[in-house]
């Protein structure tokens, strides 16, 4: 059996009255491409709030490569190797598509931070997103701001700044939303490109998208996990049919 990257054993979220992710368990092996489908409301965000550490379970376990993570806040997590983006791009507007990289690399380094040296006085945070700006091909160019990119050249730049530290694990919350086809076609692209070695979780609604970009596909319906198989055993299910496109959002 192959090692384990993400191990969640038996998790519960309850928020007040309701169980958002009731006895889930699921693993995924060290370079796994795995993806979470299933309608909204079935749990998928609130499981990846649970992995990647914005919400500790109320009960249950989350381990990342065999260390219980349960109650380590995101930020140990980062700095143990997982890496995600949001639905909602999380950018800095004003600032350029060099600096919103050089600020993703810095969060983990180990220099120590001052607010008033340039960012020339961090070498090895500049090599590294020199390496980055080069293996990404941003056409607008460093310099340009954040807030003058299209959208599909914003995901891009989450894209890039959530592994732009080496993830060992990478979650991505709906990479593909509010994209064109071309735009769309082109993340997928860039995460079929990911190192074999990382490990992707992905919460994706276009089935397209999905199947082109992983392995395996775990169905959650109402909090609960219903089943884990491939491409063709997801196709030819027909209770899974029913649930991902025979229910309202």
């Amino acid at each position: 059996m192959s090692a384990q990257a993400v191990d969640v054993d038996n998790v519960v979220m309850q928020f007040g009255g309701l169980r958002a992710v009731d006895g889930v368990s699921l693993r995924v092996g060290v370079g796994e491409r795995r993806v979470l489908l299933g309608p909204n409301g079935a749990g998928k965000t609130t499981l990846f709030n649970m992995i990647g550490g914005q919400l500790q379970p109320t009960s249950g376990a989350v381990r990342l490569f065999g260390q219980d993570v349960s109650r380590q806040n995101p930020y140990r997590r980062a700095h143990d190797g997982l890496a995600r983006t949001f639905q909602i791009t999380s950018l800095f507007p004003d600032m350029t598509v060099g600096e919103n990289l050089h600020l993703a690399v810095r969060a983990l380094s180990a220099s120590r931070f001052g607010m008033i040296r340039p960012a020339s006085q961090y070498p090895r945070i500049a090599e590294r997103v020199a390496d980055v700006l080069a293996e990404w091909r941003f056409p607008a160019g460093a310099d340009t701001l954040v807030s003058n990119l299209s959208y599909g050249d914003q995901r891009k730049l989450e894209l890039a700044m959530a592994v732009a530290n080496r993830p060992r694990i990478l979650l991505l919350d709906e990479p593909t939303s509010g994209l064109s086809a071309t735009e769309t076609e082109s993340v997928v692209g860039l995460i079929k490109g990911l190192p074999e070695d990382v490990t992707v979780i992905v919460v994706e609604h276009d089935m397209d998208v999905a199947f082109a970009v992983a392995d395996l596909f775990t169905i959650l319906h109402n909090g609960r996990l219903v089943t884990t198989g491939t491409a063709a055993e997801v196709q030819a299910n027909e209770d899974i049919q029913r649930i991902y496109f025979g229910e309202g959002e």
